[in-house]
C-alpha cells in the first residue's frame, strides 16, 4: 500500500553551501510510504549549470554492458573517483544524514558503498527488484538527462510488497530520489520516440551490520522464485 504526502514540514528542509547547489532550503517534492518504507523525490537542488555540466559527463561515460539480471548498459567508477566529483557526494551524505532516521526501523551509521552511470534506450528490457535486501540501507539516484518530457516515458516504477506498482517517479533532469533499499524497483524504458538514452547515477549506501550484503548485487524478483537472476 503506497501513502503519498505532499506537503511537508519545514523541519525537513536542509541548507548547504556548496558550489553547484542552490541557495535556499531543501526538501522534497514528493514523499510516498510504501508498505511502511520510504520515497523521497527531490527538485531543483543543483544549479543549471551543474545540471548541464554534470549531465554531459554522464553521456561522455565509457558505458558497456553489466553482467547482472537486466544486462544494462553501465559505467562504474572507483568509490575514491565519485567521492571526488563535485557537489554529487556531499548532497547525498547530507540527504541520507538528515532523512535516514525516517527511512528505517533502526538507524544507524550509514557508509557509501558504491556507485554507477546506466544508460538505458528504446528496447532494453528492466525487472522488479531489491537494492539489498537490507531494510537499514537506502539508494540515492540522480536523473542525468539534459532535457526530458513525459512523452518519452522512462519512469522509475516503484512495487509492494504484492509486487504491484504503487509509485512512479519520471526522470527530471537533475532530480534526486532517496528511497529504503528494500523496495522494489523497476528502471523506466524510454519509450520508441525517444531521441536519446535514460541517463542515471545511482549512489548506494549499506550499514555496517550487513557487511555480507555489501556486493553489488541487486535482488531481483526471479531469486524469489528461486531462479539466478544474472
Amino acid at each position: 500500500m503506497m501513502h503519498a504526502i505532499e506537503k511537508l514540514d519545514p523541519s525537513h528542509q536542509l541548507v548547504l553551501d556548496l558550489e553547484g547547489v542552490r541557495t535556499g532550503p531543501i526538501a522534497p517534492r514528493q514523499e510516498f510510504a510504501i508498505d511502511g518504507r520510504k520515497v523521497f523525490v527531490f527538485d531543483d537542488v543543483f544549479t543549471d549549470e551543474f545540471v548541464q555540466n554534470f549531465g554531459l559527463f554522464l553521456l561522455q561515460a565509457d558505458y558497456r554492458p553489466r553482467p547482472s539480471f537486466d544486462n544494462e548498459l553501465s559505467a562504474a567508477f572507483d568509490a575514491d573517483f565519485i567521492q571526488a566529483l563535485p557537489a554529487i557526494p556531499e548532497v547525498a551524505d547530507a540527504l541520507v544524514d538528515r532523512y535516514h532516521a525516517e527511512m528505517t526501523s533502526a538507524p544507524g551509521n550509514q557508509a557509501f558503498s558504491h556507485g554507477y552511470a546506466a544508460a538505458m534506450r528504446f528496447g532494453d528490457s528492466s525487472i522488479v527488484h531489491q537494492d539489498i535486501p537490507c531494510p537499514d540501507c537506502v539508494t540515492l539516484l540522480y536523473y542525468g538527462n539534459l532535457q526530458w518530457t513525459g512523452r518519452w516515458g522512462g519512469e522509475t516504477v516503484f512495487y509492494d510488497d504484492d509486487l504491484m506498482a504503487a509509485a512512479a517517479v519520471s526522470p527530471r533532469p537533475g532530480r534526486l530520489v532517496l528511497f529504503n533499499a528494500t523496495v522494489w524497483h523497476r528502471a523506466g524504458v524510454p519509450m520508441k520516440i525517444c531521441p536519446t538514452f535514460r541517463y542515471t547515477f545511482s549512489l548506494f549506501y549499506r550499514c555496517p551490520k550487513a557487511p555480507e550484503l555489501l556486493a553489488p548485487r541487486p535482488r531481483a524478483v526471479r531469486d524469489v522464485d528461486g531462479g539466478d537472476p544474472r
